[in-house]
Parts: C-alpha cells; structure tokens; sequence
C-alpha cells in the first residue's frame, strides 16, 4: 500500500526557498537529480511566521523541510534516494538550525488516469479531486514524486510507518486520496 506525504494542516509556517541566486526554487519539487558539475545547490529559507517549535517535517512552496530526526526516520527505513541540503531557518529576530530541505530523487508515472478524476488547465493537473494508481506500477523506490503531479510524495508503507509519529507528518492512503482539503 502506498501513502500521500503532507504537512500538517494545523501548524502554520509562511516562508520562502531561495537557491543562491536569490530565484525561488522549484527544481527541489522536478524528482530529478541536479545535474553535477555545475554550481552547488545552497537553499536558504527564510521565514516569516512560524511557530516558536518547528515541527519534524513542513513543507514550503510544496518543498520539504525536515528535521535530523525526520531524516534519521528515512535512514532507519531503508530510504536513500533523497538529497539532503542542510539549512538554517532564517526568521527577523532569530535563526535556527538544525533542519534540511529534502529533495526526493524519484518520479513514477503511477496514475490512473481513467480512475482518477482530476481537473485540468491544457495538459497540467490542477486539482486531484479521486487519486486512483496504476495497479501495475513497478517501482523499488520506497518514496518517491508522482511524476503527474510532482508536488505529491508517496511513501511505501514501510517509510509511512517510520515518519507517521514525527511532529508535522500527515499521511493518508495514495487510493481515493483528494486534495479537496487543501482549499
């Protein structure tokens, strides 16, 4: 059985990703790799209201940002097709270390795309309204992008158990999932 990653709804977190370039990130959202040879990926997070605890696991821009303990919960099972890039959360009055952003490295066409019922603009999935998966799909990737709608993760149910107690995590089963919650 596979499961949908996501943040806590309930805790509020409103930041930015930016690369070193100052342009806002959205490659850590792409599942692929970066290419090497070329300048290193440094993320700065900077952020505008959060809690006075951050959580284990929160997302901006559809981005993870996780704790030792959340990566700690990956190692522990089994999971290595990720880049973890250390960061310090960047708020007005104080900075925190401590947490990375996750880049997960691994997308899988997994929809079904006569089961699912999602809304389109053109070719680009806008709204997941029923999640159906390809009953066939082949993948060793214990977590992994959707590669139809990049900004889902899914995790096997081996990962799902690893991560469900940290602080932040909310997992549901991928089948029927709707991002109706989401609005």
């Amino acid at each position: 059985m596979l499961y949908i990653l996501e943040a806590d709804p309930d805790i509020t977190i409103i930041g930015t990703v930016r690369d070193g370039e100052e342009a806002l990130v959205s490659p850590f959202t792409s599942g692929t790799a970066f290419p090497t040879g070329g300048a290193a990926v440094q993320p700065r997070v900077s952020i505008e209201l959060a809690p006075e605890q951050y959580p284990d696991y929160f997302e901006l821009q559809q981005i993870p940002i996780v704790s030792q303990g959340f990566l700690d919960a990956l190692a522990s099972a089994g999971v290595d097709n990720f880049v973890a890039y250390p960061v310090t959360l960047q708020e007005s009055a104080r900075a925190v270390p401590g947490h990375s952003v996750l880049h997960i490295i691994g997308r899988v066409a997994a929809l079904d795309e006569g089961k699912s019922n999602v809304t389109r603009l053109g070719r680009q999935i806008m709204r997941m309204r029923r999640l159906a998966l390809k009953s066939n799909i082949t993948t060793d990737l214990p977590m992994f992008r959707l590669h139809e709608l990049h900004y889902l993760i899914l995790l096997a149910q081996r990962v799902r158990d690893a991560v469900a107690k940290l602080t932040g995590v909310v997992t549901s089963e991928a089948e029927g999932w709707s991002d109706s919650h989401q609005f």
